[in-house]
């Protein structure tokens, strides 16, 4: 069943200026974390070994989106990421953008950024998941900008 009566309604831009549509609808994606703690994630392969969203999981975040599925336009992506302790619900995935400076792959460069300082005690995982949930802005807050990405101690 269609969930399309909580479209995203396409807003211009948030107050920084990044256009609304490299943010995910916070009333459909508010964002799960599994109760993990950092001596778990910060195992080589953690990723890998949770992630589980299926190809009808995908589809249906798409339609609750509103969004149709064009090739390299988006990808499913976690909003508290998994190697931050994201979960595979669909109430932690939507549909991001690759194009543009906000899109898919930024995002994944700061949260590798806010996974390696979680793993070398510069920042705590609470921290670091409650960023990855206001996406790229909140981890810019965090010094996490595309100069530095992530460059100074964050704790």
């Amino acid at each position: 069943m269609s969930d399309r009566s909580h479209q995203r309604v396409e807003r211009v831009a948030t107050p920084n200026g990044i256009p609304a549509r490299f943010f995910p609808d916070h009333t459909l994606t508010p964002g799960v974390a599994l109760q993990v703690g950092a001596a778990q994630i910060c195992v080589s392969g953690y990723s890998s070994s949770v992630r589980d969203v299926s190809e009808a999981d995908k589809a249906a975040v798409y339609d609750r989106y509103g969004v149709t599925w064009v090739p390299y336009a988006h990808e499913i992506d976690h909003l508290v990421a998994l190697e931050l302790g994201g979960s595979n619900d669909i109430h932690n995935l939507w549909p991001e953008p690759y194009a543009g400076l906000w899109g898919a792959r930024t995002k994944d460069a700061l949260e590798n950024r806010m996974h390696d300082l979680v793993c070398s005690g510069q920042l705590s995982l609470r921290k670091a998941q409650y960023a990855s949930q206001g996406t790229v802005p909140r981890g810019t807050e965090l010094g996490c900008g595309l100069s530095r990405l992530c460059g100074r101690n964050s704790g």
